[in-house]
């Protein structure tokens, strides 16, 4: 599950930082979810709402946050606010959400992914965007190159100088890529000077949304 240690499945992982005055900072790691929510929260609310502190909860180096722990953060957060203190949830921002709703399931830490490179004829360059196109990827570029490249379709004896071509890089997942791969193959003749390399990867999504 992401990478997640099953025993952090069960139980919790809380660093407690007393910080100036009635202020604390809560710092959790590997998972927050449903199976471990109990003592998680029985920890978040005697620290704050029976000793009487404003925390900061730090998930940042959580690899999972389940939905049903956004909920009852989101809860969490008016009990405070309704007895006079502040529950500030941060460390989200590098997390990848999955779904689009804001309480969705947040995973932290590297997302496995696949990467497609596919070098094309300059000529049809514009069908491979549009198979492209058709799909919901993370990134996709397209670069002119020139270059020494052996293309499938052409024969080697006569490819042996520097030619022109396009290169389209794709990130997407396992599901997305496998779906492009088979469209290339569905529109694709066996005389195209086509050629797709696949490897899996590792992102990471930073805070500004970069990609690592």
């Amino acid at each position: 599950m992401n990478e997640v240690p099953l025993k952090s499945l069960f139980r919790t992982y809380l660093q407690i930082e007393q910080g100036a005055g009635d202020n604390c900072t809560i710092r959790a790691h590997e998972s927050a979810v449903f199976s471990n929510w109990i003592p998680f929260r029985r920890q978040v609310e005697d620290i704050g709402l029976v000793q009487r502190q404003n925390i900061t909860l730090d998930l940042s180096d959580t690899k999972l946050v389940d939905h049903s722990v956004m909920e009852k953060l989101h809860e969490m957060q008016e009990t405070f606010t309704d007895e006079g203190l502040e529950l500030k949830i941060i460390g989200l921002e590098s997390h990848s959400s999955t779904g689009k709703h804001e309480m969705a399931a947040r995973l932290g830490g590297l997302v496995r992914m696949r990467r497609l490179t596919v070098l094309d004829e300059s000529s049809l360059a514009d069908r491979i965007e549009r198979i492209c196109d058709a799909f919901e990827v993370d990134s996709y570029s397209m670069q002119d190159c020139r270059g020494k490249k052996q293309l499938s379709g052409i024969d080697s004896s006569s490819n042996q100088g520097m030619e022109r071509y396009v290169r389209v890089e794709v990130v997407g997942n396992l599901s997305t890529s496998e779906s492009i791969v088979m469209q290339i193959r569905n529109e694709c003749s066996a005389s195209d000077s086509i050629t797709v390399y696949t490897e899996a990867i590792h992102l990471m999504r930073c805070p500004q949304g970069a990609y690592v």
